[in-house]
């Protein structure tokens, strides 16, 4: 699903996934050389894929109807 994402999408997620703690929105604009704001949207953006990439999948339409 990831290979399917922007290289900055997925440049921003291998950075938040790779944090032990959630790192604020300052510090990944400065691992990733762009501008804070950008973090913002980079994380709605990535949210919205991921989200809609998972709704997709057959095994979580089925958990969903479980729940």
């Amino acid at each position: 699903m990831t290979a399917e994402l922007a290289e900055a999408d997925r440049v921003y997620i291998r950075i938040v996934l790779s944090s032990t703690e959630p790192l604020p929105a300052r510090e990944i604009a400065r691992l990733m050389g762009r501008p804070v704001a950008e973090i913002y949207k980079l994380k709605q953006r990535v949210l919205k894929q991921l989200k809609a990439g998972l709704e997709d999948r057959d095994a979580v339409k089925n958990w969903l109807a479980s729940v």
